[in-house]
């Protein structure tokens, strides 16, 4: 058995778009992330899809949950080897738009695919390592559309416990 948390944080500066999401999910953070050991894997505006150490992660970020996941070897194996193969990926910030137009079509009760699908957000990365445990995520959730809430809700579905920060 292998261990890692999926953890979700906020911007240290408060920066409006961090501030923004924040306030539409009504939660205390506005980004998601892997935390291996002492790296962390997370999509990022500047970076795009990366390792950061946690050191230079905190220099930026707050982290205000955890969640711990404790996986057989295999899983482990299959979803770091999915997620490596996002590593250098674009950053897909238009595609954080298109979820908020896809929810808000909902609300019009009209069903819609985020037309912005290029790149990966942070959701969509954690998303891709949870498919690889619980392909059935799929028909639930569509990629393109997922959130940083709507990962925390799976891992508390799931049965994950928080942990302390």
């Amino acid at each position: 058995m292998r261990n890692f948390h999926i953890g979700f944080s906020k911007n240290r500066e408060g920066k409006i778009f961090s501030r923004m999401l924040q306030w539409y999910m009504k939660r205390d953070y506005s980004h998601t992330f892997f935390k291996f050991d002492d790296k962390i894997l997370h999509a990022e505006i500047n970076d795009g899809v990366n390792y950061w150490s946690i050191e230079k992660f905190e220099e930026q970020n707050i982290i205000t949950k955890l969640y711990k996941i404790k996986a057989t070897d295999e899983y482990y194996s299959k979803m770091r080897e999915e997620l490596l193969s996002h590593i250098g990926h674009k950053y897909a910030f238009l595609q954080n738009l298109g979820v908020i137009l896809v929810d808000f079509m909902k609300i019009l009760g009209i069903s819609i695919r985020n037309p912005f699908r290029s790149g990966d957000n942070c959701s969509e990365l954690v998303f891709h390592g949870l498919l690889e445990r619980y392909p059935e995520l799929s028909s639930n959730y569509r990629i393109n559309s997922i959130r940083p809430d709507h990962i925390e809700d799976i891992l508390l579905e799931k049965g994950f416990e928080e942990v302390t920060v």
